[in-house]
Protein backbone atom coordinates (compact mmCIF):
# COMPACT_ATOMS: atom_id res chain seq x y z
CA UNK A 1 0.00 0.00 0.00
CA UNK A 2 2.82 2.44 0.89
CA UNK A 3 4.56 1.62 -2.34
CA UNK A 4 1.40 2.44 -4.34
CA UNK A 5 0.98 5.81 -2.57
CA UNK A 6 4.66 6.58 -3.18
CA UNK A 7 4.26 5.84 -6.90
CA UNK A 8 1.13 8.00 -7.20
CA UNK A 9 2.73 10.92 -5.35
CA UNK A 10 5.86 10.61 -7.51
CA UNK A 11 3.78 10.63 -10.69
CA UNK A 12 1.85 13.71 -9.56
CA UNK A 13 5.09 15.55 -8.81
CA UNK A 14 6.47 14.68 -12.25
CA UNK A 15 3.31 15.95 -13.96
CA UNK A 16 3.47 19.21 -11.99
CA UNK A 17 7.15 19.64 -12.89
CA UNK A 18 6.47 19.04 -16.59
CA UNK A 19 3.59 21.54 -16.54
CA UNK A 20 5.86 24.17 -14.95
CA UNK A 21 8.52 23.59 -17.63
CA UNK A 22 5.98 23.93 -20.45
CA UNK A 23 4.73 27.21 -19.02
CA UNK A 24 8.27 28.54 -18.85
CA UNK A 25 8.82 27.70 -22.55
CA UNK A 26 5.68 29.66 -23.51
CA UNK A 27 6.81 32.64 -21.47
CA UNK A 28 10.22 32.51 -23.18
CA UNK A 29 8.56 32.51 -26.62
CA UNK A 30 6.47 35.57 -25.67
CA UNK A 31 9.59 37.40 -24.49
CA UNK A 32 11.31 36.66 -27.80
CA UNK A 33 8.46 38.33 -29.69
CA UNK A 34 8.86 41.68 -27.93
CA UNK A 35 10.26 44.33 -30.24
CA UNK A 36 12.14 47.36 -28.94
CA UNK A 37 11.20 50.61 -30.68
CA UNK A 38 12.32 54.22 -30.39
CA UNK A 39 9.99 57.02 -29.26
CA UNK A 40 8.95 57.89 -32.84
CA UNK A 41 8.97 54.35 -34.25
CA UNK A 42 6.28 51.71 -34.72
CA UNK A 43 6.82 48.05 -35.56
CA UNK A 44 4.74 45.01 -36.45
CA UNK A 45 5.66 41.34 -36.33
CA UNK A 46 4.44 39.15 -39.20
CA UNK A 47 4.27 35.41 -38.51
CA UNK A 48 2.51 32.30 -39.77
CA UNK A 49 0.13 30.13 -37.72
CA UNK A 50 3.13 28.41 -36.07
CA UNK A 51 4.78 31.66 -35.02
CA UNK A 52 7.46 31.46 -37.72
CA UNK A 53 8.51 34.94 -38.96
CA UNK A 54 7.57 35.81 -42.54
CA UNK A 55 9.90 37.95 -44.63
CA UNK A 56 8.54 40.22 -47.39
CA UNK A 57 5.15 41.21 -45.95
CA UNK A 58 4.22 44.76 -46.97
CA UNK A 59 2.74 46.79 -44.10
CA UNK A 60 1.25 50.24 -44.61
CA UNK A 61 1.75 52.77 -41.80
CA UNK A 62 -0.44 55.90 -41.83
CA UNK A 63 -0.13 58.76 -39.35
CA UNK A 64 -1.75 62.21 -39.40
CA UNK A 65 0.52 63.41 -42.19
CA UNK A 66 1.32 60.52 -44.53
CA UNK A 67 1.13 56.83 -45.41
CA UNK A 68 4.31 54.84 -46.03
CA UNK A 69 5.13 51.19 -46.77
CA UNK A 70 7.66 48.94 -45.10
CA UNK A 71 8.51 45.28 -45.74
CA UNK A 72 9.13 42.74 -43.01
CA UNK A 73 12.71 41.55 -42.66
CA UNK A 74 14.01 38.00 -42.07
CA UNK A 75 12.80 38.25 -38.46
CA UNK A 76 9.28 39.12 -39.66
CA UNK A 77 9.56 42.72 -38.40
CA UNK A 78 8.39 45.74 -40.39
CA UNK A 79 9.35 49.10 -38.87
CA UNK A 80 8.56 52.71 -39.61
CA UNK A 81 10.29 55.67 -37.95
CA UNK A 82 9.32 59.34 -37.61
CA UNK A 83 5.63 58.60 -37.02
CA UNK A 84 3.45 61.01 -35.04
CA UNK A 85 0.22 60.60 -33.10
CA UNK A 86 -1.90 57.55 -33.67
CA UNK A 87 -0.69 55.29 -36.45
CA UNK A 88 -2.98 53.07 -38.49
CA UNK A 89 -1.30 49.87 -39.70
CA UNK A 90 -2.55 47.20 -42.07
CA UNK A 91 -1.09 44.49 -44.26
CA UNK A 92 -1.26 45.38 -47.94
CA UNK A 93 0.58 42.47 -49.52
CA UNK A 94 1.86 39.06 -48.46
CA UNK A 95 4.49 36.87 -50.10
CA UNK A 96 3.30 34.14 -52.42
CA UNK A 97 1.82 31.25 -50.46
CA UNK A 98 0.27 33.39 -47.69
CA UNK A 99 -3.15 34.97 -47.13
CA UNK A 100 -3.93 37.79 -44.73
CA UNK A 101 -7.03 39.38 -43.28
CA UNK A 102 -7.94 43.01 -43.80
CA UNK A 103 -7.32 43.91 -40.17
CA UNK A 104 -6.30 47.47 -39.38
CA UNK A 105 -4.65 48.18 -36.06
CA UNK A 106 -4.08 51.48 -34.28
CA UNK A 107 -0.66 52.02 -32.69
CA UNK A 108 1.20 54.74 -30.84
CA UNK A 109 4.87 55.45 -31.63
CA UNK A 110 7.17 54.09 -28.95
CA UNK A 111 4.50 51.64 -27.74
CA UNK A 112 4.12 47.90 -27.95
CA UNK A 113 4.35 46.13 -31.29
CA UNK A 114 1.43 44.32 -32.91
CA UNK A 115 1.58 40.81 -34.33
CA UNK A 116 -0.15 39.97 -37.60
CA UNK A 117 -0.72 36.25 -38.24
CA UNK A 118 -0.86 35.21 -41.89
CA UNK A 119 -2.20 31.86 -43.04
CA UNK A 120 -0.53 29.57 -45.54
CA UNK A 121 -2.53 28.92 -48.68
CA UNK A 122 -3.11 25.32 -49.65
Amino acid sequence: MKKRVYIIVSMLLMVMLLAACAKSDEQAKDENKKITVSASEVAVLCVDENGTPIEGVMAVFCDEATCRNAYSDQDGIARMDEMQGQVEVHIARAPEGYDFSDNTEIMTPGGDSITFVLTKTK
